[in-house]
């Protein structure tokens, strides 16, 4: 058994590795409040970007016109063995309004800016996990973006991401403010650790990750650094694009599930577009918007 937090050692048993990082567990709290998290670093990789369909979800408004990249999310236990816990973005939110850029891949310069502060608004709302492109009960409370697409820096690339649902997720760049440690020990001397496991362990919607190792740190507060980034893939994986579908794609069904496609993949089940096609019926409508797209990306290119 290895675990991260000991790269060079391997134990036999669970109860080995408690006991070292009960032993360790100030120089492991100090080594993870001084350093600044890119969760892109930790792995998985989403099928789709996910499209709301109605105007309105039970806790978040999806406005035309604006997209919604979910930046993090509580409830979902991480390959760091980190779970963020309903609460521990509302400090953050609060102080750093205005003052958070969205980027790609976590890369802070003039070329990899998408949007500017002043153009993302930072909000907190509550989300079943279905919305989010998995399929755990339950909901996540999720620390969304909200950008207007004209806001968004001029980029072919991210305008191809944006208007195909490429299948992309949002990654936090964070530090840790305040968290404690869970561990599922009946021994007597881990009684407050496994009073931490008994209290959040409940919470986590991917409870057979948390089974398999036996121990998280259950993140009650954290901090937002400068910025929250669109990237190929992410730790926390529940964390796509939130958008309403146009009304062209609102035609083209997916042969494969029979939801709108939502641009080159569809925005329900992820298929790619070789297997979408449009309805006899509605060609002529799709073939007009593409028109239309086509004669505003020359009359750009001539300016």
């Amino acid at each position: 058994m290895i675990s991260l937090y000991f790269p060079n050692r391997e134990f036999t048993s669970k109860a080995e590795l408690f006991d070292a990082i009960k032993k360790d567990e100030s120089r492991i709290k100090a080594l993870k409040k001084a350093e600044i998290i890119f969760s892109h670093e930790r792995g998985h990789l989403s099928k789709s970007n996910i499209k709301i369909k109605d105007a309105v979800n039970k806790a978040l408004t999806i406005e035309d016109g604006y997209i919604y990249p979910v930046i993090s999310t509580t409830n979902y236990l991480d390959s760091h063995g980190d779970v963020h816990i309903n609460g521990c973005f509302k400090k953050t939110v609060q102080e750093q309004q205005g003052k958070i850029l969205y980027c790609k891949d976590h890369n802070i310069s003039v070329d990899t800016i998408i949007a500017w502060q002043s153009d993302v608004e930072m909000m907190v709302a509550e989300l079943p996990f279905s919305e989010l492109g998995k399929e755990y009960s339950g909901n996540a409370e999720c620390l969304i973006f909200k950008i207007d697409k004209e806001a968004l820096v001029e980029s072919e690339s991210i305008e191809d991401i944006i208007d195909n649902n490429r299948p992309v997720q949002n990654s936090i760049r964070m530090q840790y403010v305040n968290f404690v440690t869970c561990i599922d020990d009946k021994r007597p001397e881990y009684k407050v650790e496994k009073a931490n496991w008994d209290k959040y362990y409940k919470m986590i919607a991917n409870k057979a990750d948390a089974d398999m190792s036996g121990y998280f740190w259950a993140v009650l507060e954290l901090k937002i650094r400068d910025e929250g980034s669109m990237v190929v893939k992410g730790s926390n994986d529940a964390t796509p694009i939130l958008m309403n579908p146009s009304p062209e794609e609102d035609m083209i069904q997916c042969t494969s599930c029979g939801e709108a496609m939502g641009g080159q993949y569809c925005a329900s089940c992820g298929m790619p577009q070789k297997n979408i096609a449009p309805s006899k019926d509605t060609q002529p409508e799709a073939a007009k918007a593409l028109k239309r797209k086509q004669f505003f990306i020359n009359v750009t290119k001539q300016n």
